[in-house]
């Protein structure tokens, strides 16, 4: 048994090594150029033996000098690019492909799918469906809507990724829309949706850059304690510290150093 499998392997082996060398008439081909032959077609003739053959026109047609035309091979008067280079002149030579890198494109981020729905995802849930549904009549028709249902118009997984964006406040714009759902639509259909979805989803309020306002401390009285002492139960009134004037070194006058 052990010798049955060790010559299926040795077989293998042999097979597989048989496969990557290269016949002589495929090396003699692929190197036509650096061959004594210089020509393509010769290893390709002399593989099928076309050199011997030889035409039957003229026993085809022994009543005409010429024999029969169409028996009759004509040799054709271009052979291959090394033996008529400039017959060749006008193909372009076709090289290797080339790996370009592709322009990066922005992706969108990966967001939570699995989460409780609140209020107003269920909502957003149901203006959506709305409105696909009106939009599908309208573009499609009622036919369209009743046999298809609204997916032509706004497939179910657009809608689930668009209320997934919405509650992480990912769809501001249509651009952001465009990003997160690669939604194919039309602009107003878009706007739409963005619309639809800052009713549900407002957006935050940005902070306000105004100066900010000082206000003073409002000292309280003295309260008397059991003791009978006044004692102070507000905040300490803060003194104001005195600004002093700036004065020259030598002349000991203001407005300059």
């Amino acid at each position: 048994r052990q010798a049955a499998e060790r010559s299926q392997a040795q077989a293998r082996m042999h097979t597989l090594k048989k496969q990557k060398e290269l016949t002589p008439d495929i090396d003699n081909f692929i190197n036509s150029a650096t061959r004594p032959h210089n020509c393509f077609r010769a290893p390709i003739a002399a593989f099928f033996e076309q050199d011997r053959a030889r035409s039957s026109h003229l026993r085809c047609r022994p009543d005409l000098p010429v024999g029969c035309a169409r028996c009759h091979i004509i040799p054709s008067p271009i052979c291959c690019s090394l033996c008529s280079p400039r017959s060749f002149e006008g193909f372009a030579h076709v090289g290797p492909p080339t790996t370009t890198k592709s322009p990066q494109v922005s992706r969108s981020r990966k967001i939570e799918t699995t989460y409780s729905m609140t209020g107003e995802e269920k909502s957003l849930i149901q203006d959506l469906h709305a409105f696909r549904k009106r939009r599908t009549a309208e573009k499609f028709g009622q036919a369209q809507l009743q046999d298809m249902g609204p997916s032509a118009f706004m497939p179910h997984g657009i809608l689930k990724r668009i209320v997934d964006c919405a509650r992480v406040q990912k769809l501001q714009s249509r651009e952001q829309l465009w990003k997160e759902t690669q939604w194919r639509a039309s602009e107003d259909d878009q706007a739409a949706v963005v619309a639809m979805v800052s009713r549900v989803f407002p957006p935050p309020r940005l902070m306000t850059l105004s100066p900010l306002i000082r206000t003073p401390l409002v000292q309280r009285r003295a309260q008397p304690d059991g003791s009978g002492n006044g004692q102070s139960l507000g905040v300490t009134p803060t003194r104001e510290t005195p600004t002093t004037t700036r004065r020259c070194s030598k002349c000991k006058q203001t407005g300059h150093n």
